[in-house]
């Protein structure tokens, strides 16, 4: 019998399985992280609400702080802030604008992939925060993210062709702590 090449056949079939092993932990640990992030999102919002704040400010919170599980960034304004000035009142100037402009839809501020309002959930990734109902005594608020894509769509074929996946929703309960001292 002739041996000649069965450990390298043997090895490349030990390789495939190993990769596919990996590939699948590295899929598993970035679901895992946009899990946490979601309920640590969740936490955020439902604290933003407990305080008092308004629903456009706790979605805000809850959008930065599921920054992680937020896709890339597709803002056009990619180049730090300093090289963009020529003197230290440009600067300044360009700084206000940025400060006053933050959180909202422009070419001067972030704004990543799964940020995006108004869309269907079907159509592409997007981070979902549903309203909170600031005037129950318990505040519950929900992120998750919705039609994550794969790390790697073609490992897709292990896994009947799923491209994307639901991340499961982050939940924070929180005393409304606003009844308190606000007035609605």
């Amino acid at each position: 019998m002739n041996q000649r090449g069965a450990t390298i056949v043997e090895s490349m079939v030990c390789m495939v399985l190993l990769c596919l092993v990996l590939f699948a932990l590295l899929q598993i640990f970035q679901w895992t992280m946009a899990k946490m992030v979601c309920e640590y999102s969740s936490f955020y919002a439902a604290k933003a609400s407990a305080y008092g704040f308004a629903d456009t400010i706790v979605e805000n919170a809850a959008r930065v702080a599921a920054t992680a599980a937020s896709g890339q960034d597709t803002g056009s304004d990619k180049e730090p802030l300093q090289y963009q000035c020529s003197d230290v009142s440009d600067y300044r100037q360009k700084l206000a604008i940025r400060a006053q402009n933050y959180m909202v839809n422009s070419d001067t501020t972030i704004d990543y992939a799964y940020w995006r309002t108004g869309q269907a959930a079907g159509t592409s990734a997007l981070l979902d925060i549903p309203l909170i109902n600031n005037m129950s005594p318990t505040i519950t608020a929900t992120v998750r993210v919705l039609n994550m894509p794969l790390l790697d769509p073609g490992v897709s074929a292990f896994v009947n062709n799923i491209k994307t996946v639901d991340i499961p929703a982050g939940t924070s309960n929180m005393y409304n702590h606003a009844q308190n001292y606000l007035d609605r």
